[in-house]
């Protein structure tokens, strides 16, 4: 009976490392293949910069700026795969050796993707669709610095409150929410940001006021942010839109 449990261990041992040693050689062969293709979409695109210059390439078409990052990202995500790789050494974790890797990934996977609506275009139905997506991103571009300006003032202003406030108040003696930090989501001023953006999508919570260091001011400020961009600016945006679809879509 050992020895058959041995046996049976030894067959699955060189089984699983069989399938680790094939899991490595395919995923050499798939980043062998991306970095040619990489190369040659990275040639292409260096030509079109030798021959109308780097800034009037980039300037002149919107996939030529989704190109170039997309490659950038692209390049620096297979460069720190193989440090990641080569840094492991024997055990390979994905969890805890490929975190440069798959940040730079992270960053690379949207451009890349994006640059997939460029391909739409020559289809009937999702060509119109792709080229409404674009032109509103470009008619909307001064709204969004302009919604961005408020969107951040108010953040502040909120990440202020907040800070103030965890001076003044025990956390766990804030009304009756369950606290995990006395500032919530205003620990810093990107955090702030990021939460000034979630309240403008109607994330929020009114109990958490109590803990500002000033509630009637923070419920004034609330009021008034709602307002201006959940009902003033947002319904803006959507006459926007309106107008770029009435432009980009084609005459009946």
């Amino acid at each position: 009976m050992p020895q058959a449990a041995a046996a049976a261990d030894g067959q699955l041992g060189g089984a699983e490392g069989w399938r680790s040693e094939l899991a490595v050689a395919v995923a050499f062969l798939a980043g062998a293949l991306a970095a040619l293709l990489l190369l040659f979409f990275a040639a292409h695109e260096l030509q079109g910069m030798v021959q109308s210059g780097p800034y009037e390439h980039l300037r002149g078409d919107i996939w030529n700026c989704v190109d170039f990052v997309s490659i950038i990202a692209q390049g620096l995500t297979l460069f720190l795969l193989v440090v990641d790789y080569r840094r492991a050494g024997g055990g390979v974790s994905v969890h805890g050796d490929f975190q440069a890797s798959s940040t730079c990934a992270s960053i690379a996977l949207p451009p890349a993707w994006f640059s997939l609506l460029y391909f739409m275009l020559g289809f009937e139905g999702s060509g119109m669709l792709a080229r409404m997506v674009i032109e509103i991103t470009r008619g909307v571009r001064d709204f969004v610095i302009i919604l961005a300006v408020v969107v951040i003032g108010f953040a502040l202003s909120f990440y202020v409150l907040f800070q103030a406030g965890s001076m003044q108040h025990d956390p766990m003696t804030v009304g009756d929410v369950d606290v995990e930090d006395e500032v919530f989501g205003y620990r810093n001023p990107l955090a702030a940001l990021v939460s000034g953006f979630a309240l403008m999508l109607g994330d929020f919570d009114r109990d958490e006021f109590s803990a500002s260091a000033n509630e009637s001011l923070m419920n004034v400020l609330f009021v008034v942010f709602q307002v201006f961009v959940t009902i003033i600016m947002l319904n803006l945006l959507i006459a926007i839109m309106g107008d770029i679809f009435d432009k980009v879509s084609p005459e009946p």
